[in-house]
């Protein structure tokens, strides 16, 4: 599919959602090693978000321009989002 929304809507997936856990794929697709400094998401203890969130603090600022450039080359979606 060529629209995200529609792909979205096809497999009952909230966007929102998606976009806000993002910041969980980008991390352990480029920087796997700092997901050792974020730890393990535990559902018991904490919301998804927050795991999002610590995710999301963990990607410096080279991390960060890795992650844009593979979204300019479109090997990652380009899904935004806001903290």
């Amino acid at each position: 599919l060529k629209n995200m929304s529609k792909a979205f809507q096809i497999h009952g997936v909230d966007r929102n959602t998606v976009a806000s856990t993002t910041p969980i794929a980008e991390l352990l697709l480029v920087a796997p090693e700092k997901v050792a400094e974020v730890g393990e998401f535990d559902p018991s203890k904490e919301k998804l978000l927050d795991y999002a969130r610590r995710c999301y603090i963990a990607l410096d600022p080279q991390t960060l321009s890795k992650v844009q450039a593979l979204k300019k080359n479109n090997l990652l979606l380009p899904i935004s989002y806001r903290y």
